[in-house]
């Protein structure tokens, strides 16, 4: 089976008030990573003060170094769409959801991903990682796909859909000469 496999639908249960806050997180961290094709990393570097609603959703500045990083490059900004004839696989709604369930947990905590377990702390990138593995597994992915597999995924779908190379480049942070 691919990574895009058919557990992946079986895996996204509704409504979300329904799932626990792991379930959630595992959720939000699957849909964002298949939805901007970013690094873990760069995932866990997203902050509530950088989450900037829009009229088509949300947008997400990523004012923290990150790998990519350097004079001339410019900081990745992730822009989520909302899908609302397609609820269930609507990244702004399940981002709504996560954060109104953290809200009573995170205290003064602004980075995005929280542990999902007492004391609640800021998820480090290995974590957030890990969270991505168990969810692949969980949605019936082979466990030889790695959480960075799902950048590839993201980016190949993309392009199946007739995303530009350039556009798909640019939003996975890769260079030209990738």
């Amino acid at each position: 089976m691919g990574l895009l496999g058919s557990g992946l639908s079986l895996y996204l249960p509704w409504p979300l008030e329904a799932l626990s806050l792991q379930r959630l997180t595992y959720r939000l961290i699957l849909l964002l990573a298949l939805a901007t094709a970013q690094r873990t990393q760069t995932l866990q570097a997203i902050s509530l003060p950088n989450l900037r609603q829009i009229i088509h959703g949300y947008a997400i500045e990523i004012p923290k170094l990150i790998k990519t990083s350097r004079p001339g490059t410019f900081q990745p900004l992730l822009e989520l769409p909302r899908f609302p004839n397609n609820p269930p696989l609507c990244v702004p709604t399940t981002l709504e959801s996560y954060v109104a369930a953290t809200a009573p947990l995170r205290g003064s905590e602004e980075q995005l991903f929280i542990t999902y377990t007492n004391p609640y702390r800021a998820a480090s990138k290995d974590t957030v990682s890990r969270w991505l593995r168990t969810t692949l597994v969980l949605c019936g992915i082979d466990r030889r796909f790695p959480a960075h597999s799902t950048r590839y995924a993201a980016s190949s779908k993309a392009l199946k859909k007739g995303v530009s190379l350039d556009k798909i480049r640019k939003a996975a942070c890769w260079s030209k000469e990738s």
